[in-house]
């Protein structure tokens, strides 16, 4: 579904947004989940077995594996120019066996710190369903789902940084879609369970995070028009308390829990029927959270009381917005360019501080390995004077395996 939206073509990073490795309250979880793929396999299990001995064993599992190199030169009129080693990507993926497809992400940073960003088995089961459990990236969105370094643009859209992680939601946990009969337009219903979920620094999900996703992808009997829309939802089951610290810590700093998270995007294509890989695509995407604020205990009044034992004490219920959108033309398989729109609230303002910015792109792609971006970037934010003009010179070089680009 999302193939066909593809064209040719692909951000900064928080510190205390790095996952823990995966807790083991997840694990029965993963196992559960296994053993109920297994169950659901059965019946095309015992129907193929005659085939399987006719095949043998299988000698050995093929290997995908690659590496994704992602730097840049970050020009601003309010910072300092940097040249940044954004990321280093080892990518594995591989059939398991016929039943379940393995992937993981090894992501390599500036600073010589390493983290495992996707770890993750997917099983394709009868009635339409598809399983995945492990650490992924949550399907929370359209842009979500994808890498920083496969954007289209230099850098990532402002409220999905501010509001969420440098790259979106990611967690531990499973999630099952259902892709119903219909064809086109197509309708698919995904439902997840989480242990947690990286959210904004010092952030989680209140409760037992879970999420729901609705997706549905049109495209014309010409294949020169296709349409791409989604709403989403965050939220948590049950009530739990994700302060960092304990009762000893006097000087507890200031701790959220967000409540939910609601998501629509919405995406259209156009294809060029006399060039290859060239046409127009237009979309946007709108995130808007609510979160429970308690305040820090060391800067409370006489009269605002703070209970240590439930960390609990004055709360505020803050509302935060986020839109961003963008359009952009390919010329072929070598060239494109855009615009994109970003406007944010600035994370727990309760929308009333905010960020916005305007963002001109270029890009150069020699091969479908290799990929080259300048972008300036017009921004504003309320909390400093003046306006920041940024400038990027972005290089994104693949070597080996390396997924479908999403744009």
């Amino acid at each position: 579904m999302r193939g066909l939206l593809q064209g040719a073509a692909p951000a900064p990073s928080r510190a205390d947004t790095v996952p823990a490795p995966i807790p083991v309250p997840v694990l029965p979880l993963a196992l559960a989940m296994a053993l109920l793929s297994a169950f659901l396999l059965l019946p095309s299990t015992v129907a193929g077995q005659a085939d399987a001995i006719d095949r043998g064993p299988v000698q050995g599992v093929a290997l995908d594996l690659g590496v994704v190199l992602d730097g840049a030169f970050e020009s601003s009129s309010q910072e300092e120019n940097a040249f940044v080693l954004r990321k280093l990507e080892v990518l594995f993926s591989g059939a398991v066996d016929p039943y379940f497809d393995f992937e993981s992400v090894i992501a390599f940073e500036e600073g010589g710190g390493a983290e495992v960003e996707e770890a993750h088995v997917t099983a394709v089961l009868p009635w339409r369903l598809l399983l995945r459990t492990g650490r992924d990236l949550l399907p929370f969105g359209y842009l979500n789902q994808i890498h920083p370094h496969d954007f289209p643009w230099a850098d990532q859209p402002l409220g999905i940084e501010e509001l969420t992680t440098d790259h979106g939601f990611y967690g531990d946990g499973a999630h099952l879609q259902w892709l119903s009969p219909l064809v086109n337009p197509t309708l698919s219903f995904t439902g997840g369970l989480y242990h947690s979920i990286e959210h904004s620094v010092g952030r989680r999900i209140q409760g037992r995070p879970y999420m729901l996703r609705v997706e549905s992808f049109w495209q014309s009997g010409d294949m020169l028009h296709a349409v791409l829309v989604g709403a989403s939802h965050l939220g948590g089951i049950g009530d739990r308390d994700h302060r960092r610290g304990g009762p000893e810590d006097i000087d507890a700093r200031t701790f959220a829990q967000t409540q939910r998270v609601l998501g629509l995007d919405a995406r259209y294509r156009w294809e060029d029927p006399d060039r290859t890989q060239a046409g127009w695509t237009v979309a946007a995407e709108f995130l808007r959270q609510t979160a429970d604020v308690t305040r820090d205990p060391a800067l409370a009044g006489e009269d605002e009381l703070f209970d240590f034992q439930t960390g609990f004490g004055l709360t505020d219920r803050l509302t935060d917005q986020a839109v961003y959108g963008y359009v952009q033309r390919d010329r072929g398989p070598y060239w494109g360019y855009g615009y994109r729109f970003d406007h944010t609230d600035v994370l727990l303002s309760d929308g009333e501080v905010g960020i916005q910015a305007h963002s001109l792109y270029v890009q150069w792609r020699p091969t479908e390995f290799s990929r080259l971006t300048f972008q300036y970037q017009h921004r504003r934010d309320d909390r400093f004077p003046g306006t920041d003009h940024r400038f990027t010179l972005q290089g994104t070089f693949w070597m080996g395996y390396h997924p479908p680009h999403f744009f």
